[in-house]
């Protein structure tokens, strides 16, 4: 049959001039334009499908097939878009990728469906929010307070009340005991010397723990104060992100790790050789670091009620990272992956002081550098040279979503009914997408979703990255 060498038909034109070009021997060269920033594995992975790297002095402006980088695209490249060419990003998914905007928009979406959208605890946005938050702050302090002091006068009435019930016969009862008492101490096992010095002292009192007011895992201290985390919007890896309770320490913190982040951009620049920023400077708009300015735009914060009571791993805190494919925005199409990660926290989450970030934080590029940390995950006699980059620490404290479900089902929860809540999830967050995406032939995107579950099992959204890692640090990734 002669037609069973022949290619089926595409509806796609760059395909069907490829199959084309193949019948002629002359096979077409895909050729991948990558940003300022690529990871290793991305251009591995292309590498090693046959693809060539865009060439500044070899290939024209325009010619490459897909081009590749870690921040958006103006909106002029996709306009410009052949219909052979691909970028992988979508246009407008800064309004869920942001941190800022997601929390404008997710407070949009609850104005009007309600508790629908109650998966993203409240946030303020600062510095345009920063009265509402320290208006908020003074009074859950001033709360606070008046609930301490309500408690120590209920207390001390108690006390008063039950002292004035006593009676003198038994006041003197039991005076005549605590004497005896003493008495038989005095002569029990401390030698001839009498009771020691500790015998004589009064029995220490634990001081009263703040979780036994508030529950195991509380985010009260003694005070009664609920804790707040800060995080720059437009950052990621966990960069500049502190837990505060009052508005005096909120704004001591923003002013050291804006310090802190400016330092770390200064530092950054001045690593760039001449040559290098020469180069940057002759690049087109859709390959120039303009959009990775953005990254370091650290002067918009977000303040959110701190989660108190996560659910648990060994008594450490994690959070479930789950992706989502979007390939076309018209019409719309979201495909959600079943194989998400888990990253654990590598110190104890109960009792951990608020400035922990080993406890309370799940980044693995924050845990990696805890010394000692995932070492269980590693064999001990495993050859120096045969670990990957970026594993030096903390290799294991990352799950699969498959080891999660696997381990709360042992323990009586419903992993089912959890992930079909978790794709509920991402499919409300994607709506808001919808809307801004706008009808752009040949972009597509891989989004990353940060979700937290509670000691109640409800799921609460921390952030969708834009960029989520595609590193293969451990044998897990």
């Amino acid at each position: 049959n002669s037609s069973a060498s022949t290619p089926p038909p595409s509806p796609d034109p760059h395909l069907q001039t490829s199959a084309m070009s193949a019948r002629r021997g002359k096979p077409r060269e895909k050729v991948i334009r990558y940003g300022p920033v690529a990871e290793g594995s991305v251009r591995r992975y292309f590498l090693e499908r046959g693809w060539r790297a865009w060439d500044e002095a070899r290939d024209a402006e325009t010619h490459w097939h897909l081009c590749w980088k870690t921040s958006g695209f103006p909106a002029h490249v996709y306009r410009d878009l052949r219909s052979r060419q691909m970028v992988n990003k979508i246009e407008g998914q800064r309004c869920i990728t942001c941190k800022d905007l997601l929390a404008t928009n997710m407070e949009r979406m609850r104005s009007v469906f309600g508790s629908s959208y109650d998966f993203v605890p409240r946030t303020w946005i600062l510095p345009a929010q920063m009265k509402a938050v320290k208006a908020m702050l003074e009074r859950t302090e001033a709360k606070a307070k008046k609930k301490k002091e309500k408690t120590t006068t209920t207390k001390q009435a108690a006390a008063e009340e039950k002292a004035q019930s006593m009676t003198e016969a038994e006041a003197e009862a039991e005076a005549g005991a605590e004497v005896k008492a003493k008495a038989a101490d005095g002569r029990g096992g401390d030698g001839e010397n009498g009771p020691s010095e500790d015998a004589k002292l009064p029995p220490a009192q634990s001081p009263p723990s703040a979780s036994a007011e508030w529950g195991a895992g509380a985010d009260a201290d003694g005070a009664g104060r609920p804790m707040f985390i800060c995080k720059p919007a437009r950052l990621s890896r966990g960069r500049g992100i502190f837990l505060f309770r009052s508005y005096e320490e909120l704004e001591r913190k923003l002013t050291e790790n804006w310090e802190a982040l400016q330092r770390a951009k200064r530092d950054k620049n001045k690593k760039k050789t001449t040559a290098a920023n020469a180069a940057k400077k002759k690049r087109p708009p859709s390959a120039t670091v303009a959009g990775r300015t953005a990254t370091f735009d650290t002067g918009v914060w977000v303040v959110q009620r701190y989660l108190s009571r996560p659910y648990l791993l060994g008594g450490k805190k994690f959070d479930v990272r789950t992706y989502a494919l979007i390939p076309m925005t018209w019409p719309f199409l979201a495909l959600v992956y079943k194989r998400g990660m888990v990253r654990v926290g590598t110190e104890d989450y109960e009792g951990a002081a608020h400035d922990n970030l080993y406890a309370h934080l799940t980044n693995f590029s924050i845990n990696k550098r805890n010394k000692g940390a995932g070492k269980e995950g590693r064999d001990e006699d495993e050859d120096e040279s045969e670990k990957q980059e970026g594993d030096e620490e903390g290799g294991g404290c990352k799950w699969t979503l498959e080891a999660l479900f696997d381990y709360m089902r042992n323990n009586g929860a419903d992993p089912e009914g959890l992930w079909e809540s978790m794709r509920v999830l991402m499919l409300r967050t994607l709506l808001i997408l919808v809307g801004s995406c706008g009808e752009t032939q040949g972009s597509f995107e891989l989004l990353g979703f940060d979700i937290m579950i509670d000691r109640a099992q409800q799921l609460h959204l921390i952030e969708v990255n834009m960029e989520p890692s595609l590193n293969m640090s451990t044998e897990l990734d």
